[in-house]
């Protein structure tokens, strides 16, 4: 037994036996795809809790180095990169809100102390960039205000989200229903909402910012 383990041993140590059996397995894998791929899922699938342990291992004994190939995979496949996160989004819209959902609920106080703590510090170091970013969004509602809009109404609907926030102590804010530049998960301008009355309301600040400009309802999936 001692010896077959010493020459195994020496075996996996020649790169030139290495390198064969990684091209059999190649092999092996394209002349039956299907069932090489059955027999990967069954082994993952009975090997679950070994899996689930040595990519913990790998991870803690790996971490730096594993960020340091997802940089370098990202930076230099950027378009590829970005084209799968559209895809998967769009796949699985409403899970991955779902899963948000759940994680703001169960992680809201700790999540709204990062919040304030990011912000304020991104606001301090880049004042003209929240400047202009103002700007543009007043330019925006400028233009999608029509002339029928009652600014009464819209005045006493922000009023309600101050009353609603000092009453309770959670941040609400006005929300547009149908966004003012909305998208779709292929970054594609596809709606452009109107600033009146009626496509305003009061919502929680966090699930305003979640929500963002990317889902309305009646939205073309």
């Amino acid at each position: 037994m001692q010896c077959l383990l010493e020459r195994e041993r020496a075996k996996q140590a020649d790169p030139a036996h290495v390198e064969a059996k990684r091209l059999r397995e190649v092999a092996r894998y394209h002349s039956d795809p299907e069932s090489a791929n059955e027999r990967g899922r069954a082994w993952r699938v009975s090997n679950a809790e070994y899996l689930a342990e040595y990519r913990k291992r790998r991870y803690a004994e790996n971490r730096e180095a594993m960020y340091d190939a997802i940089k370098r995979y990202r930076a230099e496949n950027r378009e590829r990169v970005r084209q799968s996160h559209r895809e998967y989004h769009s796949r699985n819209r409403e899970q991955r809100s779902e899963n948000h959902r759940l994680y703001r609920e169960a992680n809201h106080e700790r999540l709204l102390v990062a919040n304030r703590v990011t912000s304020k510090e991104h606001y301090r170091k880049n004042p003209n960039y929240y400047w202009h970013k103002k700007q543009k969004r007043r330019a925006v509602e400028v233009q999608a205000t029509p002339k029928w809009a009652d600014t009464g109404r819209m005045f006493a609907i922000k009023e309600e989200a101050k009353r609603i926030t000092e009453e309770t102590g959670v941040p609400h804010s006005v929300d547009h229903i149908v966004p003012l530049r909305g998208i779709n998960a292929a970054g594609e301008l596809i709606v452009c909402g109107l600033h009146w009355e009626g496509n305003l309301q009061v919502m929680p600040l966090v699930e305003n910012k979640a929500k963002g400009n990317r889902w309305w309802p009646d939205m073309p999936l």
